[in-house]
């Protein structure tokens, strides 16, 4: 083929494209790098929009390759960065060798001289520079100026010549002003070029990525999960993160036949996770509802009376599996009738597990009024909880079905719903508070037999203890504790009813805090922890049913440190 006809051709092709077709034989080299086939290289490297044009110091073959020959100038063996300033692309590894440091490029001057600087200028004025990143052995990176080893040689090659006059070394440090200027606008140029070629080479990959991953979509619809994707777009989103997926390379057959199944095995994890996820969320919500309409029919009722928890109504099998696995209209129709059924659901609760305290009892033959009496105290497992009285046990949030015996399906229910009521194994009933509960209410005039908590509550007892602290029979009771001698049961005394006015409310820690009852000394059911409305609300509901005032005003109630009961003090005692 002539050789016009190939100039022709290669005057067409990208400055890459030349450089390559430049590597693959000695004969298309000796073609391309003769001095006929400059013109071919000028409209190559003319064609490409933006590029600065070629230095004045390099032929526009080596000003390509600079370009577009990623591999350092020095050792031909790893890529290295373009460094526009110098016009070299040098490796890590060779830095050491072709360029020096800012501060020991005078040691290169074959010439000592008297001052520092014997030029007008400073040699960063005068001679390219370049930055570089090192690493120190704390492995930390600094930032080091560095000059081209070869440039710096040059010139003092040139200025270190015997004879020179003042003049010409001036002459020459001028030249290499403007030439420094020049470079430092090409460079300027070829930085904003390459960002542009960058950004370009970035926006070209994103559309290949793109357009691979739509592929993707299309071939996982045709496999039947096009109404999985187009219901649930948020759970697949992540699919483009998937290996494989959003690569710059088209989708082949054969690129798909090895993505395959990797796209499907995370599609299938996907969808197991969406609906172990959902069916969570349905648990957790219908639970919720339940919690209301029980919440609802507590508030309905007296304070005192017994209301099973949401563990325990959400743990009956047949309102259990509507919860897990019936459809809307079964549980709209349980929500419908939970509330006429929740009074029976108390009763049941309540004698079961009152049957399951009968054997702690210390008789023979235990009954259920016998778990009533003033005289009967339970001890919770774990030994640190106050003593709990037939109605505090039903309740108490210690006594709670264990996960370690659970079964995979309970032990999953139980981490959504809550564990129920189960009569832990360390309860016991606890006989050293029983025999100092008979002292208390022998002390008043009652009967062991059939005095109970609610008639010792309700007669408004009170026992003066040390510091003339008085204390009603629950909350003396809870004061003495296991530990205590006998002997200190002496430094107490019931007190007399025409007492009562000489004490006064004692505050106590607002902490710990509860509405209570002025006409029976009651406190409202609720945990000290909730809110002081919903307390406040509880007590009023019990004033209004219990003693038949519709308007209960602050005569009634009142606010106080929560132990159970309210406390007392001597007007002219020791308030400490």
């Amino acid at each position: 083929m002539p050789l016009d006809v190939l100039y022709e051709i290669f005057s067409h092709l990208h400055p890459q494209d030349l450089l390559r077709v430049s590597w693959t034989t000695k004969a298309f080299r000796r073609v391309l790098t003769s001095t006929s086939s400059k013109t071919v290289w000028m409209n190559s490297l003319t064609s490409v929009e933006g590029l600065p044009a070629c230095p004045n110091d390099m032929n526009e073959v080596e000003y390509a390759s600079l370009l577009f020959n990623p591999l350092c100038q020095c050792c031909y063996k790893s890529r290295a960065p373009l460094a526009w300033t110098i016009c070299r692309r040098i490796c890590k590894d060779c830095q050491e060798d072709e360029t020096v440091y800012i501060y020991d490029a005078w040691s290169l001057s074959p010439k000592r001289y008297d001052t520092t600087n014997p030029f007008s200028k400073t040699l960063s004025e005068i001679l390219p520079t370049h930055k570089v990143s090192v690493r120190s052995r704390y492995r930390r990176l600094w930032d080091h100026t560095v000059f081209l080893r070869t440039d710096v040689k040059t010139f003092f090659g040139r200025v270190c010549v015997d004879g020179l006059s003042d003049g010409d070394i001036a002459a020459i440090v001028e030249e290499y002003v403007k030439r420094l200027t020049k470079r430092n606008e090409f460079a300027a140029a070829g930085e904003v070029w390459e960002d542009l070629q960058e950004a370009e080479k970035d926006e070209a990959k994103e559309r290949l990525k793109s357009l691979r991953y739509e592929k993707v979509i299309e071939k996982v619809k045709e496999e039947g999960w096009a109404k999985e994707l187009e219901q649930h777009p948020s759970t697949y989103a992540a699919l483009k993160d998937v290996a494989g997926v959003r690569v710059a390379k088209p989708l082949t057959d054969r690129a798909w036949e090895g993505l395959r199944r990797s796209v499907f095995v995370w599609m299938s994890d996907k969808k197991t996770e969406r609906i172990q996820r959902e069916a969570r969320e349905t648990i957790s919500t219908r639970v919720k509802e339940l919690a209301e309409i029980i919440d609802a029919k507590k508030r309905q009722g007296e304070p005192s009376d017994f209301h099973p928890s949401k563990e325990d109504i959400c743990w009956i099998p047949d309102i259990r599996i509507i919860i897990t696995e019936g459809s809307a209209d079964e549980f709209e129709g349980l929500k419908a009738g939970l509330a006429d059924r929740l009074p029976t659901l108390a009763a049941e609760f309540k004698e079961t597990r009152s049957a399951a305290l009968l054997p702690l009892l210390p008789c023979e033959n235990p009954s259920m009024e016998k778990l009533s009496l003033a005289t009967t105290w339970f001890q919770c497992e774990h030994g640190w909880c106050p003593p709990l009285r037939h109605s505090g046990v039903l309740v108490h949030s210690c006594f709670k079905q264990p996960q370690s015996n659970a079964s995979e399906s309970d032990k999953y229910y139980m981490n959504l719903v809550g564990r129920p009521w189960a009569l832990g194994q360390g309860t016991l009933f606890y006989e050293k508070k029983a025999e100092r509960a008979k002292g208390l209410i022998l002390s008043v005039g009652g009967d062991l037999e059939t005095m109970t908590h609610e008639e010792m509550d309700n007669h408004g007892h009170r026992f003066v203890r040390r510091h003339n602290t008085t204390l009603s029979f629950e909350s003396f009771y809870s004061m003495i504790r296991v530990q205590d001698e006998p002997n200190e049961m002496l430094n107490w005394r019931a007190l007399k009813p025409d007492e009562m006015p000489e004490y006064t409310l004692r505050l106590g820690n607002p902490t710990f805090s509860n509405w209570y009852c002025k006409r029976c000394w009651r406190a409202n059911t609720l945990s000290p922890y909730e809110s002081k409305d919903k307390q406040m609300g509880a007590i009023i509901q019990h004033i209004k049913t219990k003693h038949g005032i519709d308007q209960p005003t602050e005569e009634d109630y009142y606010f106080h440190w929560t132990d159970g009961v309210p406390h007392f003090v001597h007007l002219d005692g020791d308030h400490s």
